[in-house]
């Protein structure tokens, strides 16, 4: 649902430096972290295990999207009509929705969307300055105040 009168917006997703600063950020902490457990184990046990820590996280953040692959979305429209559209990196279009786990924390906006496709994810992070992401976290944050609003006003729902 969007409010009457709200315009598409679009956002793009082709720096990417915010996810680009956790994927490196993450992995480094991944394989440091078995450095950090004081424990007699040997040398080479540490490096498998950071070995180790370093791969299962590569293996998540790229189911995610944010380490290339097909899951990436690189573009999100929101639609008049409240619709989403996401451009993968394969570059087709899917329908997709807005789901609870979506966090806006200005000057970062971390977009979750359920789709055909599975989860979908977008980090994205702007300048106050750019109309087009101040639009983009006032309208979310109106559609939540809305959507709260509504739940509360239905029988049974606090």
């Amino acid at each position: 649902m969007s409010l009457p009168g709200s315009p598409t917006l679009r956002s793009e997703a082709l720096g990417r430096r915010g996810e680009s600063v956790i994927v490196i950020t993450s992995l480094a902490l991944a394989g440091a972290l078995p450095w950090l457990i004081p424990a007699p184990a040997a040398e080479s046990v540490a490096v498998v295990a950071s070995g180790a820590c370093m791969a299962v996280l590569a293996w998540a953040l790229r189911a995610l999207g944010w380490l290339g692959g097909a899951a990436s979305v690189r573009r999100a429209v929101w639609a008049a009509d409240g619709s989403w559209r996401l451009e993968c990196a394969d570059g087709t279009w899917i329908d997709g929705a807005l789901t609870d786990a979506t966090r806006v924390l200005p000057p970062v906006v971390f977009l979750a969307f359920a789709t055909a496709r599975g989860r979908r994810y977008l980090f994205l992070t702007g300048s106050r300055r750019s109309a087009t992401f101040r639009r983009l976290i006032a309208r979310l944050m109106l559609e939540h105040h809305e959507s709260r609003t509504a739940a509360a006003r239905l029988p049974g729902v606090a």
